[in-house]
This record gives C-alpha cells, structure tokens and sequence, in this order.
C-alpha cells in the first residue's frame, strides 16, 4: 500500500507527497531486469547446460577480470555480476564462485553452443545497465542478436538502451516484438504503458493497464495510475469506477480518495467531494487533518467562507493532539485567515496570515492576504510592509506590485507609485497570478489581465510628478503594445490637449470616436478642442449634443454654450452655461465662461459677480484678475457716458 507524507505548503495538489509510481516501476524494472532474463532465458538455453558451462576455470577467470577492468567499476559490477550468478545458477551451485568479491570471476566465459554465447553478451550488456554504461551494453547486445536474432532478452535490454537514448518509439517496439511471441508475460504492459505515456498515446497506455488489470485485477498501484490517465483524458466516469474500485481493494489508501474526491469536483459533484473528505477524514486517522484540509478548500470554491473556516477551526483546536504533522498547521492557518478575511472579519484574520506567513516557506500567498487584511483596515503602512516581503520569484508579484503602487499614491508617495507600476512592466503582467492553494478564482490575487490600464495608471502618476515628458513617453509605449486600446489613446490626446498640443490631441481624440462612437467624454473633449481653435464648429456643436445625450454633466452643457458663444448665439450660449453652473457651481471655468457671455451680452455688474465668484475660489488666476479689471474700467466708461 502506498504511504503519504504531509506536505506544508497549501496547494489543490494533493497534500499527500507521493512518487509518480511509473517512476517507481522503473526502477523495479531495471533492478529486476536480472529475473525478467532469468525467466526468458529459460526457454531458449539448454537444460543441462550449467555444468558445461562451469569448465575451463583459466579462462574464464580472465575474461572476467578483463570485464572489470575495462568497466573501472569492479566493485559495483562484481556485486552486479554476483547477484546475477545466484539468481541463473540458484544459491547451492553458484556458492563456489560468489564467497568473495574476487570469486565471481570463476565464471565461465567460453561455450560452443550459441545460445549460450548470447547469454553471456545479454549478461554483460546487463552489467554495464547497472552501471550505466550504455555503449558497452549496446556491443554486447548487438552480438548476441548477431549469435540469436530471436533471443528475447537481447531484445528487452536493447528496448532499455533505445529509451535511455531518448527513442521510445523504437523501444516500444522492441518490447512489442517479445510480447507477441511471449503473451503470457503480463508485466510487459506495464513497460509498453509508460511509454505510450512519454509519447502522450494516453488512450493506447490505459488499453495497456487494462490488459495488465486482467490478469492482475487486484494491482492497486496500477489502478491509481489507470485512473490517473482516465482523468488525463477527462473520462470522469471511468476514472470514477476506476478509483471506487480502488478504494474497495485498498479502503485504507489515502491518494484513492483523494483522486476520487477530484475527479467528483471535476463533475461538480460538490456534495458528493465533500462527503467522500468527511469519510476519509473519519476513516483515516493519520490522514484525518489533509481531509479536512481538502474539504475547506472545496468550501472555499465554493464560496461558503463561514462553512470553511468552520473545518479549518475545529482542525487547529487538533494542533496539540498531533505534534507530529506541525507541518501542515500553517497551511491550515493561511486557509483560516483567508476564510476569515472574505467574511470581512479582518482584525481576526491578520494573527492566522501572518502565523502562515511566518511558518510557510513559499509564503507569497499568505503575505499577499495579509496586505489585503491590512489594506481593508487602512493600515496603508502595515499593508506596505507586507507586499514588500513579496519577491520577484514568487506568483503574486505582479499582484504585490500592483497593490504597492496603489498603497504608494495614497500615501502621497507617487515616486515610489509609479517605480513600482515601472517594476511592474519589466517584470511581465500578463503572466496571471495563481498561487497554490485554490482553484477558486476568488481566493486568489485578481489576475492582471490587461497592461494597458497600468500604463494609464502611470502616465497620470508622472502628470502628478508634472513629468509632463515621461507621463507621454507611458502612454505611448502603451499605444504601440495595444494600437487599438480606445483608452490610451484618449489619455493621450488628453494628455496633448492640456499641453497645448492641439493638432496631436485632435489627432488621437478623433481615433477614439471613430472606433467608439459613444465615447462621450472624448466627444466633449474633442469638441471643446474645435471651440478653442474656432474651427469646424458645427461639427464641434454636433458632437457636444452627443455626448450630452449619452450624459448629462456639467462639463457638457459648458462645452456646448462655449461653442455658441464662439459662433455668437449667446443666448443659447447663455442658457446652457447656466445649466452647467446649477450643476457644478464650484467650477472655476464655468463661472469664468458665464462671466465671458454676460460680458459679450453687455452684463458688466453679472459678469463682474461671476469673475468675482470664482477668483473667490481660485485666488492666484491672474487671467480672472485681468478680466475682471477690465470689466471694471468698461463698467466705469459707461457710467460716464452722457
């Protein structure tokens, strides 16, 4: 039966460590290989033929030792060579020659019969197997073919040789060629399996298993692996049969219903998953906490955070009764605090993250939902403190980036903001974080999926560093990865259009209407663009009444009355102005522009109030200062007149 090992880290992995048993197989294979030419060879050499064989000690003593010699390994051929003795010649008659290392070289080397010959070329190429000399076995093996095309375990050792040198074609078919002669030997599916499997013929390699389960329909390492390729290739129902029948011969075999519990979750059969983890928590006791531990996870899945934290809550009230798996209590830990931290019980949650933070080794996850804890509580320094313990080696470094520009800009650190977003982009952000715990895409940090939002968000942290230079040097970069983002290019024509760069911001403002013709503040920027130029502007007029019709806002109602009173309307200019004051009567544009059509109207004392009002709000505009003294002389002029 095969025995877990707890595993610290908190991955949808199994938590029970295990060896690949194709791996395990292969390695029985190759130390085995003596018995497996121990039976083969007794169907092609001569009965009788030990006592021929031992004859000739002169001569057989140097060869042997010349085999050693050239090896350079005596110690681990001679053992090799030994062991293969007792298993031919059995224990009685092979004891003369194996009573020291030296004494194996009593072996006979020359025979007449050529049956024989090959035995002895399939025994040193065997030899040089053990010890990894795959040129050497290649010559022995090639002779004895030469001496016995047919001899079947030559050809079992060349299959070996052609998959060590990366052929698993051709050693699939070597291997082939001895079962059709030999079909009674059920093991050579298991061989022929592993290697559909390197050549991904998933299909043909659970064909193989099933042929070995017919024989053999109790092997229950071969069952896990049958089942394990059913999953491969999303057969839910087979391998469901599969690992049931699995946890009927071997009900005290953890990893049978760990893979069943998988493959219920890949059916949804979520009531039936968590079900099957009771049992087994129940069941197996020293696998009791990596259940529970499944179950939270599932929960977690699915959402049901209260649920979750329950499980995870009763495990670690276990933590003194089980000292002896001290390893997974900081993944139950991170499981709790994050359970606790989506159920917005955020004080609880920071002690169970940063114990999970502390005792995990690859801890990115734990650090990363500890920031979170702290972000939601407005602890920007503390949040900080603990992004930063996120390298660039770990998955939720994008995500930590991310987060640590945002925390940077609330802080008032834009310097560091926009460092980071920088770090960012060098790093790759459209590689999605997926940290190793669960599926769920909830209880892990949000995917990054477009890069152009991040060079938005950090053209606008260098205009708040007034690198007017650097902030378009962003969104450019950001334009030539993503030509078609509507987005950037709006940034960026806003960009020109504040620096006074008209041509350029028309230029990219138009590109935005054209691909979204509802983009309503491009429309108004745009068409405010044309008023200020005092071209095209009906056009400008006309687009300024879209974007109004998709919304309402008082920016819109001012760009419409400035373009009216560019063509003069003032009345109309007027009226919409005024709109626009009663919905933001703190602009200072806006008071300005309704000062602008009251002065053009003739209003000097209405249009003085309005400059007044906003060099109320905004002290230092010498513009409003100027308009507003001239108003005054203009006002005082006609008081004058007779």
């Amino acid at each position: 039966m095969l025995r877990p090992v707890t595993s610290g880290s908190p991955s949808r992995q199994c938590p029970l460590a295990y060896s690949p048993p194709y791996l395990a197989l292969r390695a029985v294979l190759r130390t085995g290989i003596f018995l497996l030419l121990v039976l083969l060879w007794g169907c092609s050499v001569p009965k009788g033929g030990a006592d021929a064989r031992l004859t000739d000690e002169k001569d057989s003593r140097a060869a042997c030792e010349g085999i050693f010699m050239s090896q350079q390994k005596c110690e681990e051929a001679q053992a090799a060579y030994r062991e293969f003795l007792l298993t031919w010649l059995g224990p009685e008659q092979a004891s003369p020659y194996v009573s020291n290392a030296q004494d194996c070289t009593n072996y006979v080397e020359k025979c007449a019969e050529p049956s024989v010959q090959a035995y002895h070329h399939a025994a040193r190429a065997c030899m040089n197997l053990v010890v990894s000399e795959y040129p050497q076995a290649r010559s022995h093996i090639e002779l004895a073919l030469k001496l016995q095309p047919e001899y079947l375990p030559a050809r079992l050792l060349l299959a070996e040789v052609l998959h060590t040198e990366g052929k698993p074609a051709a050693a699939l078919t070597q291997i082939e060629e001895v079962f059709a002669a030999h079909p009674y030997l059920a093991r050579l599916h298991l061989r022929m399996s592993m290697l559909h499997m390197e050549q991904q013929d998933y299909a043909r390699a659970a064909r193989d298993l099933q042929s070995f389960l017919h024989v053999q329909p109790e092997a229950e390492t071969v069952l896990l692996q049958l089942g394990r390729i059913q999953q491969r290739q999303q057969l839910w129902s087979e391998a469901e049969k599969t690992f049931q029948t699995l946890i009927d011969l071997a009900p005290d075999e953890p990893l049978a219903y760990f893979e069943l519990g998988q493959v219920l979750e890949q059916q949804e059969n979520f009531t039936r998953a968590l079900s099957l983890y009771r049992s087994a928590a129940a069941q197996l006791g020293e696998n009791r906490l990596e259940f529970e531990y499944l179950q939270a996870q599932l929960l977690l899945n699915l959402k049901n955070y209260a649920a979750a934290a329950d499980v995870l809550q009763a495990a670690l009230t276990q933590q003194d009764d089980t000292p002896t798996l001290s390893s997974i209590w900081p993944s139950i830990q991170l499981l709790y605090g994050y359970s606790l931290l989506r159920q917005g019980e955020y004080v609880e949650a920071v002690p169970e993250l940063r114990a999970a933070a502390e005792g995990l080794e690859f801890n990115g996850l734990a650090w990363h939902w500890l920031g979170e804890a702290h972000e939601h509580q407005e602890q920007w320094y503390a949040a900080m403190a603990a992004f930063q313990q996120i390298d660039s080696e770990q998955q939720e470094y994008a995500s930590a980036l991310l987060h640590l520009a945002g925390l940077y800009h609330v802080v008032g650190y834009n310097q560091d903001a926009s460092a980071a977003l920088e770090a960012l982009l060098e790093h790759g952000i459209n590689t999605p974080s997926s940290p190793p715990s669960s599926q769920a895409g909830s209880s892990t940090p949000n995917p990054i999926q477009r890069s152009s939002i991040i060079y938005q968000k950090l053209g606008y942290l260098y205009l708040l560093q007034q690198n007017t230079l650097a902030a378009e040097d962003a969104l450019l970069r950001g334009l030539e990865l993503y030509p078609e983002d509507e987005n950037l290019a709006y940034h960026l024509g806003l960009l020109y259009a504040v620096s006074g760069d008209h041509p350029a911001a028309m230029r990219y403002l138009e590109q935005v209407v054209r691909v979204q013709p509802e983009h309503a503040e491009a429309l108004n920027n745009l068409a405010f663009i044309y008023a200020q130029s005092g071209k095209q502007l009906e056009r400008a007029a006309d687009m300024a009444q879209r974007a109004l019709l998709l919304e309402q806002r008082a920016a819109y109602y001012d760009t419409l009355g400035w373009i009216y009173f560019k063509q003069e309307r003032y009345p109309a200019a007027l009226e919409q102005i005024q709109q626009a004051h009663l919905l933001q009567p703190d602009d200072v544009q806006i008071l300005e522009h309704l000062g602008d059509v009251h002065a053009a109207m003739h209003h000097p004392e209405l249009a003085r109030a309005a400059y007044l009002e906003a060099l109320h709000i905004q002290p230092d505009n010498n513009q409003l200062r100027l308009k507003l003294n001239l108003e005054s002389r203009e006002s005082a002029a006609s008081c004058q007149e007779p």
